[in-house]
């Protein structure tokens, strides 16, 4: 792999954090930059939030001084690995033909782009009727132009849940391409 540009040149600023690498709920970012723009940054940070937990930001110095990270890498990529390709043959064996599945390089998320006439919202609403919660793709976009779709992340879930996920979207796909919905059951008093 070819050097981070940080390494090249010292003026280059870094961001990143470990929500994906180390716990998906773990949100502390980390800036790597020259030090002039370091105490900016640092004054920036403390005018505009309360500050982050020291105890989290300390377990993770720690959890990277002592290698922890690569470890914990070789243990949780093949697993990542094994039930993203749980999911991508789930959904090609039950997406109703002429939906694709489109699988990041990096992450934890899988995109499936939805032909013209899809509304992303409908496929959530009746995906949610049939127990499976998606993420329409209007909420990771920036333009109404680009292409619809729907984001589905797998790092959280066993196989045998993303199988049956994929089963339960393809059902709700089917339906909104076949303009019905099926009735919603309601709870009604006597």
């Amino acid at each position: 792999m070819p050097p981070p540009l940080r390494a090249l040149d010292g003026e280059v600023t870094h961001i990143t954090n470990y929500s994906k690498r180390l716990a998906p709920a773990l949100r502390l970012g980390v800036v790597v930059c020259p030090p002039p723009l370091r105490r900016r940054l640092v004054a920036l940070k403390r005018a505009t939030d309360l500050g982050c937990s020291a105890l989290l930001q300390y377990t993770l110095a720690e959890f990277l001084q002592r290698g922890y990270l690569r470890a914990h890498l070789a243990r949780t990529l093949p697993e990542y690995r094994r039930r993203r390709d749980a999911l991508v043959d789930a959904l090609e064996a039950h997406l109703p033909t002429g939906f694709d599945v489109q699988i990041a390089r990096r992450g934890v998320t899988l995109w499936i782009p939805l032909p013209d006439g899809i509304d992303p919202g409908a496929v959530f609403m009746e995906a949610q009727h049939q127990g499976v919660l998606i993420m329409p793709g209007t909420l990771h976009t920036q333009h109404a132009m680009e292409q619809s779709g729907l984001r589905l992340t797998f790092c959280a879930e066993p196989p045998e849940r993303l199988i049956e996920g994929a089963r339960r979207l393809g059902s709700a796909l089917a339906t909104v391409e076949a303009g019905r919905r099926a009735p919603i059951n309601t709870l009604e008093g006597p």
